[in-house]
């Protein structure tokens, strides 16, 4: 634990400046994976709607196929449009977790933010960030999979419908 005269010393502020830095930078990081996740889940559940109601519309076998078709290759963008913004939280929660890492082994930050000095609490502190900053980045890893699962599903189902016709 900190005492009040360490808190009040500039070293003291300095290090609680650094990790409040490195604390929010992990929540924005959280915010966007969960924003990303929620996005992404009624995008393409608005889309699938959309698609459904476009092929009961349909009249006859050649325009139903062709809406199938339409409506595949849509969601196949989709996904790996967002497969593509979840690379970029990734690249966020590396960066992230290279800024914890950093500041627990004491070493300079690279943008010229004071060293956090190590102490126990700091220590756990730095500890519970490397966590979070992984559980997050496993994620947004895990998402950017299914997604690209998901635009690969579609796409083989489309080349076994063609193949059919």
């Amino acid at each position: 634990m900190f005492t009040l005269q360490q808190l009040l010393a500039p070293r003291g502020q300095d290090n609680i400046k650094t990790l409040q830095a490195l604390y929010e930078g992990s929540f924005v990081c959280a915010q966007r994976l969960i924003s990303l996740n929620l996005k992404a889940t009624r995008s393409i559940m608005e889309s699938n709607v959309s698609g459904i109601k476009a092929m009961m519309a349909a009249q006859g076998v050649p325009a139903l196929c062709a809406t199938q078709s339409e409506m595949a290759h849509q969601l196949i963008q989709q996904a790996v449009g967002y497969a593509i913004d979840f690379n970029e939280v990734i690249a966020e929660n590396q960066q992230g977790l290279s800024g914890v890492l950093d500041a627990g082994s004491g070493s300079p930050q690279p943008s010229g933010a004071p060293v956090v000095e190590k102490t126990p609490t700091t220590a756990a502190g730095t500890r519970v960030m490397i966590d979070v900053m992984k559980a997050m980045l496993d994620a947004a890893t895990a998402s950017r999979d299914t997604m690209l699962e998901m635009a690969r599903q579609v796409d083989a189902s489309v080349g076994e419908c063609a193949g059919t016709k």
